[in-house]
């Protein structure tokens, strides 16, 4: 039997617990609260959606999560 990986798989950080990850968010002004943009597996890709956020004049930031637990 052979495993087959896709480029995207990372390693979990720890036991039962999600992959590395970055989430970008962004902040509403009308709710006064933080709201998730989108959730991605590379810094790369969140600083991509970062500035296209930050061009559209919206208050963002990226989140790292290095260890968590399985429920996001």
């Amino acid at each position: 039997m052979s495993l087959q990986w896709q480029e995207s798989t990372i390693a979990v950080s720890v036991p039962g617990g999600d992959p590395r990850h970055f989430r970008v968010q962004y902040f509403d002004t009308k709710e006064m609260f933080w709201h998730r943009h989108d959730v991605y597996n590379s810094r790369i890709d969140a600083e991509v959606a970062l500035q296209e956020l930050a061009s559209r004049g919206l208050k963002c930031r990226i989140l790292e999560f290095g260890s968590c637990a399985a429920a996001r």
